[in-house]
């Protein structure tokens, strides 16, 4: 049994927010630009003179002070306060006994599968950066425990690597926490489990599996004829957003059956329900369009677009005019202006443009649509 201790690593504030700990470790294009190298030259060109009068001279900068070292890793396996056990060298994962016992097992990749990025960018801003990969999510899951299937999650986060405390870690655990508290209120409990180290528990490896098989499913052997395996690593040619087959590899060498996450939970343009229902036509619109965008391969704007459509579901209140919004992170002068038009004629002239282009017929405007519209 893992030891129990108090959670050394869970005082978030004393570290800096590392992009890194939340790129899923198949996404080659969350990587950071390299810094500009800047010549000798433009060095000396930007010192300051002796004698320029500067107010500031004779005043020291103030250093911001180093995060604290994050404490070394635990010894044997340790089970902390927010749930989690990390296990050394390269394993954390938190159990749920409510989500053991089943010989039929939905497992389920997290990046990109599970949840996708409110903000539309290859990593997470915060542990709050994220939204389920569609409206139907909660759904497809809950009829699934209804069949008797548990769940649970296999990730690879090798920007953890072997800093199993440290302030990447630490954030991961707390956005996942989020993740988990979502599907448990809606009567979804699971599991997860995340590879940290490109070793033999990293996917396509089964190391996971099989250490979920001995330790986290009460003795019970899974039935590989009734269970599956969702991702979206998949290999799938022409795909920017899909540069490994690490998840149908897994599924492979396991030996289930294995769903890309449009097969299990549908098509990802349909997006999380808007939060307010007067704005659900507004929110479809954007996500068309967004789509629209990203079949187009212009995927700078498609990101922009699809992080505009999250941003308009999250709203509790009715959006009328675009300079309401002026002040959400995210949405533009552009954006407004294409709210405005479609608060005023019901539909985004882009979206009529980018299908004209490729020869798609312009879409009839769904009830649920035609309904909401009536509120803006």
């Amino acid at each position: 049994m893992p030891k129990r201790q108090k959670d050394a690593s869970a005082s978030e504030d004393e570290y800096d927010l590392n992009d890194e700990a939340f790129i899923d470790d198949d996404d080659e294009y969350g990587k950071k630009p390299a810094k500009k190298k800047i010549s000798a030259k433009g060095v000396a060109a930007g010192k300051k003179k002796k004698g320029d009068g500067d107010a500031e001279e004779g005043k020291e900068k103030k250093k911001k002070p180093k995060a604290p070292p994050p404490p070394p890793n635990p010894d044997v396996p340790t089970t902390y306060e927010d749930g989690f056990t990390v296990h050394p060298p390269s394993l954390i994962y938190k159990a749920d006994p409510r989500a053991q016992g089943s010989t039929k097992i939905a497992a389920i990749d997290l990046d990109g599968t599970l949840i996708t990025r409110k903000s539309g960018l290859n990593y997470a801003v915060d542990a709050n950066d994220w939204q389920f990969f569609n409206s139907e999510v909660i759904n497809k899951l809950k009829q699934a425990v209804s069949d008797g299937y548990q769940v649970i999650v296999f990730s690879n986060q090798n920007g953890i690597k072997k800093v199993l405390l440290g302030p990447s870690a630490v954030k991961m655990r707390s956005l996942v926490n989020n993740v988990l508290k979502k599907l448990a209120d809606e009567g979804i409990h699971a599991q997860v489990m995340m590879a940290t180290e490109k070793d033999h528990l990293r996917k396509p490896e089964t190391g996971m599996w099989d250490f979920f098989v001995a330790n986290l499913n009460k003795g019970v052997a899974p039935n590989k004829d009734k269970s599956f395996y969702v991702g979206d690593a998949a290999g799938r040619v022409g795909d920017i957003n899909d540069n490994s087959d690490s998840d149908k590899a897994f599924a492979v060498n396991i030996g289930l059956k294995f769903y890309l996450p449009e097969e299990y939970f549908g098509d990802a343009a349909k997006g999380p329900a808007a939060a307010n229902a007067s704005n659900a036509a507004l929110v479809a619109a954007f996500h068309e369009y967004a789509t629209l965008l990203k079949a187009k391969k212009d995927f700078f704007k498609y990101k922009a677009i699809f992080g505009v459509a999250t941003a308009l579901s999250d709203l509790d209140y009715t959006v009328t005019s675009g300079k309401q919004v002026k002040d959400i992170k995210g949405i533009g002068k552009s954006s407004q202006l294409k709210i405005d038009e479609f608060v005023s004629t019901g539909k985004i002239g882009a979206i009529d443009d980018l299908k004209g282009e490729s020869g798609v017929a312009a879409a009839p405007i769904s009830k649920d649509a035609e309904i909401a519209l009536k509120f803006v």
